[in-house]
């Protein structure tokens, strides 16, 4: 998961998630 996709309108609320997190994967 890269933080690009902080940009997007949907990934924007996955961007505070750190990538080592669980939620990160799993919601992409």
């Amino acid at each position: 998961v890269s933080l690009d996709t902080c940009s997007s309108g949907v990934h924007s609320i996955t961007c505070g998630v750190p990538q080592g997190s669980i939620l990160g994967p799993v919601l992409f």
